[in-house]
């Protein structure tokens, strides 16, 4: 069911609901009127009546004067009934015919309500013919010597008022009403669906256009220029999904960048993979095909380079598993003190040895210094650009760590004078899918060689820590790269 459909029911529901409480409520207070009316203008009847006529004597009824009381009251107005009651409200006498009558008392609470004159109008009371359908009377007591002989109990509204009553129910002017009424829900209900369907109008017109929207491949903003703003929720809907809409096309562009880079990645890492695999294949086929014709000083350097593009292989896969750990968002920081100068004290004795192979000097400047982090991925980060300075510095270079303390904060710079990195590489060097050995020579000597992923490491672990990193290179000059940590 439509939104339209739905509002529409519901419009002419509460139109009905509405249009059905007036005309009972109209009748009820119409009635209630007629009665108020009735009861204020003959209020003083019973009163007047007692005071001219002796209807009790001798402690009986006097029927002579109640019969000619019946008969001037129905005579002056025919919906009047009288009734004779003793002081507990049962019925005496009266001048009705006596199968007419079907109760034998009448309550006297409302009696003494109107009495008391302190009730508002109009005090319904018991009618005698009618049970149940309480009527409005007039009342008064009748007493002699200081002693209450009974009450003259005057129904205002007795068989013929409510036969006059429904007449006029049913009358000229109550069809006429019925008419008028029915006639002002009906241009009520047309005027209804219309503002409804002029309301929600825009809203299919939204409908339609992201529905073209996804039949189209979700490619492509739909035009929205065709919805008629017709209220401020309406300009608000219409906002809200271009916003949604230009988010999903640039959500859906990055998907296809990621799609495409992960084809990339995914034909580097092959290649990555079957270079060592290969060579470690290949020398060890050489070892097995010629046997004893090699020498030991020849297979024992076979073997070597075997085992130096195994540990290749190895560190490139350690790094890829590396690298999805820190993507996969499940990687929670243990934040802690520590102290930045300790821990570069351990990370350069790591590489010490390795610096003096290649004929390095490998420097520290220290300054003790405590900082904030998660001191496992601070490690990490500082391997990667310590063995990533040493790996593309030639030998007799310098590769040299500095710590600056700048407003609160540590900045960590680890330089080399090597290859150095060409301007127009810079923004890729963290990119996961880059290899920097393209660009700085392929130099797998030794276990410090890289798959190319330790800089994209580098980057994701910092970026865990809300912290960038810099760099700063010229080819044949050397390179830079600075982050900071906070100063405890």
């Amino acid at each position: 069911m439509t939104l339209i459909t739905r509002l529409a029911l519901a419009f002419t529901a509460i139109a009905i609901a509405i249009a059905s409480t007036l005309v009972i409520g109209g009748q009820y207070a119409m009635t209630r009127y007629f009665q108020e009316v009735n009861q204020e203008l003959n209020r003083s009847i019973a009163m007047y009546v007692v005071d001219r006529l002796d209807l009790m004597s001798d402690g009986g009824v006097n029927h002579e004067q109640l019969a000619v009381l019946a008969d001037r009251a129905m005579t002056l107005n025919p919906a009047v009934e009288v009734y004779l009651l003793d002081p507990d409200g049962r019925i005496l006498a009266h001048a009705l015919a006596p199968e007419t009558i079907l109760m034998d008392a009448v309550d006297l609470a409302p009696v003494r309500m109107f009495l008391g004159n302190g009730a508002t109008p109009p005090i319904l009371g018991d009618n005698p013919r009618n049970p149940g359908a309480a009527q409005a009377f007039s009342a008064f007591p009748i007493d002699r010597a200081n002693e209450r002989l009974g009450y003259l109990y005057v129904v205002l509204g007795g068989k013929q008022f409510e036969s006059a009553l429904g007449r006029f129910e049913n009358s000229y002017v109550t069809r006429l009403s019925s008419v008028v009424g029915s006639a002002t829900l009906l241009v009520a209900l047309v005027f209804g669906f219309w503002v409804v369907r002029r309301q929600t109008a825009p809203f299919a017109t939204l409908q339609r256009a992201v529905r073209r929207f996804g039949e189209g491949g979700f490619t492509g903003p739909p035009s929205l220029d065709e919805v008629e703003t017709t209220s401020h929720e309406v300009k608000w809907l219409k906002d809200d999904i271009e916003q949604m809409i230009a988010k999903l096309g640039q959500q859906y562009a990055a998907l296809d960048a990621s799609d495409r880079v992960r084809r990339e990645l995914v034909a580097n890492v092959s290649h990555d993979l079957r270079t060592p695999l290969a060579s470690i294949q290949g020398y060890l086929e050489t070892i097995i095909l010629k046997g004893e014709e090699i020498d030991a000083d020849e297979r024992r350097r076979f073997l070597d380079i075997a085992h130096r593009h195994s540990q290749r292989l190895s560190d490139l896969i350690n790094e890829l598993f590396e690298l999805a750990r820190l993507d996969s968002g499940t990687v929670e920081l243990s934040v802690e003190s520590f102290s930045l100068t300790e821990l570069l004290n351990d990370v350069v004795l790591e590489f010490e040895l390795q610096a003096k192979e290649r004929g390095i000097t490998l420097r520290f400047e220290r300054t003790n210094v405590y900082v904030r982090g998660d001191i496992a991925l601070i490690q990490r980060v500082l391997e990667n650009l310590i063995g990533n300075a040493l790996r593309f510095t030639p030998r007799d270079g310098n590769v040299f760590i500095d710590i600056e303390i700048d407003e609160g904060e540590a900045r960590i710079s680890v330089s080399d004078d090597g290859v150095g990195i060409a301007q127009s590489d810079l923004p890729l060097i963290f990119d996961r899918y880059y290899s920097n050995r393209d660009n700085r020579g392929d130099r797998d000597e030794g276990p410090s060689a890289s798959g190319g992923l330790g800089l994209a490491i580098v980057k994701r672990i910092l970026q865990l820590h809300d912290r960038p990193i810099e760099v700063a290179s010229a080819v044949d000059q050397g390179t830079t790269f600075t982050f900071s940590l906070a100063k405890v």
